[in-house]
């Protein structure tokens, strides 16, 4: 009787992971660069060097653009500075290239796969070797990673029922 409970109740949290994780809504909002910025402030976005990119902070893009960035374009930023000072580090770009702001911040799409979730949730540590042999897309093998990490949580949280 223990196990049919402890096997239907791993089949409700999957079921409830799977689809709460799929039903993420698409937003239809405008990302910081398509929003309606002059065409002074674009070029200037546009012309802005790998150091002056080092430089740009939210505040200083709002003095530069007149838009607030949201939570996430403000990590998107950190994350690309964080990328074009370990490139300059390497030696693979110059300091003073110009630098193309769209490309180097990106437009925040989202990197999870569904597929590979399951993948990782059923088949454990197999499927993510799976996933690394089958496939090139790194997306694809960070969310096998990820469905291995909530099968992992659900036998942690099952181990202590």
């Amino acid at each position: 009787m223990k196990q049919i409970k402890i096997l239907s109740f791993s089949l409700i949290m999957a079921v409830l992971m799977i689809s709460l994780s799929s039903s993420i809504p698409v937003s239809k909002e405008e990302t910081v660069l398509e929003k309606k910025v002059s065409n002074d402030n674009i070029s200037m976005l546009s012309t802005m060097t790998n150091k002056q990119f080092l430089t740009l902070s939210p505040q200083t893009y709002y003095k530069l653009t007149g838009i607030k960035m949201s939570f996430k374009e403000r990590m998107a930023l950190r994350i690309a500075q964080k990328n074009i000072r370990s490139e300059i580090k390497s030696k693979s770009i110059e300091e003073n290239a110009t630098i193309n702001y769209e490309m180097a911040v990106g437009n925040g799409e989202s990197s999870f796969r569904i597929g590979g979730f399951i993948l990782g949730f059923l088949l454990g540590l197999i499927g993510v070797g799976l996933a690394y042999i089958f496939s090139n897309d790194k997306d694809f093998i960070r969310s096998t990673w990820k469905g291995l990490g909530g099968w992992v949580i659900l036998l942690l949280v099952l181990a202590l029922l």
